[in-house]
């Protein structure tokens, strides 16, 4: 088949990208990785990674890597814990590794979610608990072999980060309580230990085994609250720290917004402990941010909305440069282990909350898109699996008002009217530095057939690639410098070249080009 691609529709497209390839990602670019999860089943809905695409350079998955998805109780020895990588984390993986998405991996050492016969003779739930020489065993080689199969699994993922032991302080500092009623706050860690002492061989074994470029946190919540702050900072982050054995603290940060009038903790008590852990001079990782509002309501969710920017504010202001990324703790409302609660800043439709928008406002615009030390991203080789990457924009989400930037966003001084049943794109007029007069196109004749000799002929039995720059935008390049592919349609394909002979649309910043894979 020969296909004739009217050139107009590229400069409605650029208009179409600037509009809604911005999200927070770029939008804190300069100041650290912004993130969110995926879990079994968003990581197979179309839509929720569309949205992952635009917004997020940072993924963790939500329980796909803890120690009851992951160790294998069958074959298991003291010396060699089996372990394994679910359909859910196996996809979730491949999709980071080709979009190039940093991942948090979350976690190994955990009093919680850790099946009680791992701590056992025989590794059977029925055993006596075993010696601390044996679990020492049991802790490196699970360690050791989690570390390797996801390495030479995905031998191009970025895993820069990753939580070795989450949650091991009481709620008043110092140790949990020994048990195994870990739905009350019990630990078999400190009952087969007597004490923490686990903490600093985890990270020693986590040293020896993870890769070179992975930072090792020790994550907790509640971390705002006085006694439990400051026993992490002194008896957990600050030892290992000084041993060369952890590189930064994980702040979980759920948060209550409640009616607004009295949330917890305060933004000033949050900035606090921002500052304790800078002081250590260790990284921050604010892992796993939510912010709930009382039953639901929706009318506070404009006291939501003061409440994510006051602290957002204390993050910039206290956490600097020592905050490299902020995880957002699910994708829409929906989704949420709170979900009566709604705590995000998407609502269940996917549609951005108020919240979403302050957030938006606290960066300049002129900010927008550049590349700090901390939010650099990689850019894989050409060989990427395309294929497995591409996702399908909705019709709804595409036109959704709520996944376009605003317009103020792309500095302008023309129209273009873009017919909404060839771009995805509303066909009111949006602004955008095009030219001097206004452009119609329409739907008829974006992509035509025929057989005139200045047709462009495709041959899916070639690779080679004619670029065609086809839009200066007048912004140099503030959009993020990771490559972006997608369809004439506006459908992100990730950022390995499509390998498919076709007509693509490549963006990296605000500079748009169109190739000719053939």
């Amino acid at each position: 088949m020969k296909i004739k691609v009217v050139v107009l529709i590229a400069f409605a497209l650029q208009l179409v990208f600037a509009q809604t390839t911005v999200g927070l990602k770029d939008v804190y670019s300069s100041k650290f990785k912004f993130g969110n999860i995926l879990n079994g089943n968003t990581v197979n809905n179309n839509t929720m990674k569309q949205l992952v695409l635009r917004e997020f350079n940072s993924i963790t998955p939500e329980n796909e890597l803890k120690p009851d998805a992951t160790i294998v109780q069958n074959g298991s020895t003291n010396t060699n814990v089996k372990v394994q990588l679910g359909s859910g984390a196996k996809a979730i993986l491949q999709f980071c590794q080709d979009n190039n998405i940093p991942v948090r991996g979350h976690t190994l050492v955990w009093h919680s979610q850790t099946p009680g016969w791992f701590f056992r003779e025989n590794f059977n739930a029925s055993g006596a608990v075993v010696s601390t020489a044996v679990m020492d065993q049991r802790m490196e080689s699970y360690i050791k072999n989690m570390f390797e199969l996801i390495t030479t699994s995905y031998p191009r993922l970025n895993l820069y980060a990753y939580d070795v032991v989450n949650e091991a302080s009481s709620e008043s500092g110092g140790p949990r309580t020994a048990g195994s009623d870990a739905g009350n706050g019990q630990s078999m860690w400190v009952q087969v230990y007597k004490d923490n002492s686990f903490i600093e061989k985890a990270f020693t074994y986590a040293r020896k085994y993870a890769p070179k470029t992975t930072k090792l946190f020790y994550n907790d919540y509640n971390e705002y609250i006085s006694a439990k702050r400051n026993y992490i900072a002194n008896s957990i982050v600050k030892p290992l720290k000084e041993k060369g054995l952890l590189d930064g603290m994980g702040m979980q940060s759920h948060l209550d917004v409640r009616t607004g009038s009295n949330p917890y903790p305060t933004a000033s008590d949050y900035g606090a402990a921002i500052t304790t852990y800078k002081n250590l001079g260790v990284e921050i990782h604010v892992s796993e941010l939510d912010a709930t509002i009382d039953n639901g309501n929706e009318s506070y969710f404009s006291a939501q909305a003061t409440y994510y920017k006051n602290i957002m504010t204390e993050i910039l202001n206290k956490g600097g440069s020592a905050v490299t990324a902020v995880v957002i703790w699910g994708i829409r409302d929906d989704q949420s282990w709170r979900s009566s609660r709604k705590p995000l800043v998407f609502d269940a439709n996917g549609n951005k909350k108020a919240a979403y928008n302050e957030l938006v406002k606290l960066i300049p615009e002129s900010d927008w898109g550049k590349t700090g030390s901390s939010s650099s991203v990689a850019v894989s080789s050409s060989s990427s699996k395309a294929s497995s990457s591409s996702t399908a924009a909705s019709s709804s989400s595409r036109a959704s008002s709520s996944s376009v930037a605003s317009s103020s966003s792309i500095r302008s001084s023309s129209s273009v009217n873009v017919a909404s049943s060839s771009s995805g794109a509303s066909s009111s007029s949006s602004t955008g530095t095009i030219s001097s007069s206004s452009i119609a196109v329409s739907s008829s004749s974006n992509i035509t057939e025929s057989s005139s000799s200045s047709e462009e002929a495709l041959s899916s039995s070639s690779s080679e690639e004619d670029t065609t720059p086809i839009l200066g935008f007048g912004l140099s390049t503030q959009g993020s410098q990771l490559i972006t592919y997608y369809s004439l349609k506006g459908e992100p394909l990730g950022n390995a070249k499509p390998q498919k002979a076709g007509i693509y649309i490549v963006k990296q910043g605000y500079s748009v080009k169109k190739i000719v894979v053939r």
